[in-house]
C-alpha cells in the first residue's frame, strides 16, 4: 500500500510542479498556476495542453509502482486495466475541478 501512496505523491509534484507547467507554456501559457495573469487573459489552450500531458506522465510515472506492489505474476497483468480505469477517472476529476476554477477568467488562445 505504501508503493501506491508514494506513486501518487511522486506524480503529483512531477505531473503539476514540472510537466505541466513545461507544456502549457509550449502552448503560449507562460502563467500556469495564473498568479501572474491578468482576469480574462488566462490562455485556456495552455492549461488543457498541460494538465494532459501530466496525465500521460501520471501513468508512466505510476504504473512501475503499481507493478511492483502487486505480489503475484498473475495479478501484475490483471492490474493494467484497473489501473488505467482509475487514473483516468481521477485525472478527469480533477481537471474538470482546475478548470472551473480558471475558466471564467480564461481566453482559448
Amino acid at each position: 500500500m505504501w508503493l501506491i501512496i508514494l506513486a501518487n505523491y511522486v506524480s503529483m509534484i512531477i505531473g503539476l510542479f514540472y510537466i505541466a507547467p513545461h507544456f502549457s507554456s509550449i502552448i503560449g501559457n507562460l502563467d500556469f498556476w495564473g498568479g501572474n495573469t491578468n482576469y480574462g487573459e488566462y490562455r485556456l489552450k495552455g492549461f488543457l495542453m498541460g494538465m494532459f500531458t501530466s496525465y500521460l506522465a501520471t501513468l508512466v510515472i505510476e504504473l512501475p509502482f503499481f507493478y511492483f506492489a502487486v505480489k503475484e505474476k498473475l495479478n501484475r497483468k490483471k492490474i493494467l486495466f484497473p489501473f488505467f480505469i482509475a487514473n483516468s477517472i481521477t485525472n478527469f476529476i480533477m481537471t474538470l475541478i482546475y478548470f472551473w476554477i480558471v475558466e471564467s477568467g480564461g481566453i482559448w488562445k
